[in-house]
């Protein structure tokens, strides 16, 4: 780490901010999470209204875990999570507690299991087949717009049942919310769909027709469960949609943006991949530990606690940084280097507990087949570093908004 990198870390700890500009860097965000968990694992700071940073793997393990003291009900993130009296609860499950929450992720469960993750592993090679097809004769393209991004965004919307025409307008929507900074005023980070109803009355649409015209399809799926007894209504289908489709586009889509410019600039590495295809899958494991999607995400806390020793009241608010937690040092040697021999791989880039990331199968599968069809057919792709571009509020989410390369393809 440069002294130059270093100094710039200290400063944005001692008043800490996620939203801060100069956090869009690659080395100096995971600087400043060094530095928050080993000199202030529980930090506070006066940001956004004030909330507590935790950055410790155990400490980031146990927030996650325990949802009788920590909430998602009123959002997870900040700002957005407080409270508000007569503010009905969120209506997608990782804004839910249980048991609301549990009723939810039982009624998915069937279409996001380790076997239906298997089973369409060929859509997904068929669909990262089809969009290196689409630039394999350009000399230069743009890896995150026209491959990272679209590869899990359209399968999403394939296994739901909607257009891949539709794919660009709600992206948009959703990368508006993951990066907008919320009013305080407005209370819990609610997705306002109300005025997005040009891009999603579309979506009600298709959703409307699947009722009488079923289809083998996650949409007709949706339409047709009942929770506790009752059919989803309009609003819930609508925040159910909106959280699977965001899935693709601002997740798993950086998760394959981050493992492309990683082996971009590591060649050995790369080649090594290229001679051992077999060592992918702990590959994989590495690049979801050094560059979680989402490197934080926030609570609300419900009633007096501890946290690391450190007395936290109940009404306040949490970060916790998934980014610092699987850099910890007491957990993972070499915490900071990329081993894809590391075994085993414990890192919380899906969460823990009740709600661990319901798409981490469908995650896992698309980043392995993206990387290992990219290296099969674009073995020899080079950076242009000048196009290399981190998405400027790294905020709650860590991604590249531009990867410009050389494209080399083979045959």
């Amino acid at each position: 780490m440069t002294i130059s990198v270093t100094l710039q870390a200290e400063g944005l700890v001692n008043d800490f901010d996620h939203h801060a500009p100069a956090l869009a860097d690659e080395n100096v965000l995971p600087a400043v999470h060094n530095i928050l968990r080993q000199r202030c694992p529980v930090h506070h700071t006066d940001a956004h209204g004030g909330y507590w940073v935790v950055s410790r793997y155990s400490d980031v393990a146990e927030v996650a875990r325990n949802t009788d003291v920590f909430s998602s009900a009123y959002g997870v993130t900040i700002p957005g999570a407080r409270p508000m009296p007569g503010v009905p609860a969120n209506l997608a499950p990782p804004m839910m507690d249980p048991p609301e929450q549990t009723a939810i992720r039982k009624m998915l469960l069937p279409w996001f299991s380790p076997q239906s993750a298997k089973r369409r592993e060929p859509a997904i090679q068929r669909l990262a087949d089809d969009l290196i097809d689409a630039i394999v004769d350009k000399k230069v393209c743009d890896l995150a717009k026209e491959f990272a991004e679209p590869l899990p965004t359209l399968f999403m919307l394939r296994l739901l049942g909607i257009p891949d025409e539709m794919w660009e307008s709600l992206a948009q929507i959703i990368q508006h919310v993951a990066h907008g900074l919320a009013d305080e005023a407005d209370g819990p980070n609610m997705i306002d769909l109300s005025s997005w109803g040009p891009a999603l009355g579309p979506v009600l649409e298709i959703a409307e027709q699947r009722r009488v015209e079923p289809k083998d399809d996650l949409l007709t799926h949706l339409v047709q469960a009942e929770v506790d007894g009752e059919p989803l209504n309009p609003l819930q289908l609508l925040a159910l949609m909106f959280t699977l489709i965001g899935g693709g586009i601002d997740t798993t889509a950086n998760s394959i943006g981050s493992a492309i410019v990683h082996l971009g600039r590591d060649r050995e590495l790369r080649q090594r991949l290229i001679e051992n295809p077999s060592l992918m899958p702990h590959a994989v494991e590495e690049f979801f530990r050094m560059w979680p999607p989402f490197h934080a995400l926030a609570r609300y806390v419900k009633q007096d606690c501890e946290i690391g020793g450190q007395p936290i009241k109940a009404g306040e608010r949490i970060l916790f940084v998934l980014g610092a937690a699987n850099r910890d040092e007491n957990e993972f040697e070499r915490a900071q280097t990329v081993d894809i021999d590391r075994q085993p791989n414990r890192h919380l880039t899906f969460g823990t507990g009740v709600h661990r990331c319901i798409g981490s199968n469908y995650a896992r599968s698309e980043l392995h087949i993206a990387l290992t069809r990219l290296l099969a057919r674009l073995p020899n792709y080079q950076l242009l570093e000048e196009g290399v571009e981190l998405q400027t509020d790294i905020g709650m989410v860590y991604g590249y908004r531009s990867i410009r390369a050389e494209l080399c393809p083979v045959g």
